[in-house]
């Protein structure tokens, strides 16, 4: 499957071009393997394809995919942005939750298809996966509250009991604001130390 899809890159991604099948991985970090395909894409950025057959396990084909991604870009010398990586394979019931969960917070462009082969196990199309969405949706809460206070000190305070409560119901952020009257105006003035968490 590897050779034949080798030829077929197209298959995944229009202006896909092959460098090479099995291409070794040096072993000077302690790890080694070679990478089922790796190819070259419409902007010359080079592209890591990790073929997995069967529906095995999905902290295989993660593990190898990141190994190889990052024993490539340090080969190479590459920036972040000039290495991308492609998971190919036949079944994804054991790969879409640990390769979505990776996708989301690994700084590569991570993808994953699908593919579909003949009665001769020849490859005939590729479907682009769509990883799941973020287990929590961003969203802001319908909650609001104000707080007043009587001395300059007390803000500093208050926001370190407001962000210390918030951790603990798991609120992931938060978003404050510190008005204080001048003379008949209102300015805003962030609290000391904000940052969103």
């Amino acid at each position: 499957m590897r050779e034949q899809l080798a030829q077929l890159l197209n298959l995944i991604e229009p202006g896909l071009r092959l460098i090479e099948t099995e291409y070794a991985m040096p072993n000077a970090h302690g790890t080694r393997g070679r990478i089922d395909i790796l190819a070259r894409d419409g902007h010359n950025s080079w592209v890591v394809i990790e073929l997995k057959r069967a529906n095995g396990p999905g902290r295989q084909a993660v593990h190898e995919v990141t190994k190889y991604t990052e024993l490539l870009r340090q080969k190479k010398g590459l920036r972040q942005d000039r290495i991308r990586a492609v998971i190919v394979s036949t079944k994804w019931n054991e790969l879409l939750v640990p390769v979505s969960n990776v996708a989301r917070d690994w700084s590569h462009d991570l993808r994953g298809y699908h593919l579909i082969l003949d009665g001769t196990g020849t490859p005939i199309r590729a479907n682009h996966v769509t990883f799941l969405p973020p287990p929590i949706a961003p969203r802001v809460t319908p909650h609001h509250f104000i707080y007043f206070f009587d001395s300059r000190e007390e803000p500093d305070q208050g926001w370190k009991q407001i962000v210390d409560r918030a951790a603990e119901s798991g609120a992931h952020d938060i978003l404050a604001a510190d008005f204080q009257r001048v003379r008949e105006r209102i300015v805003f003035k962030p609290p000391s130390g904000f940052t969103s968490r």
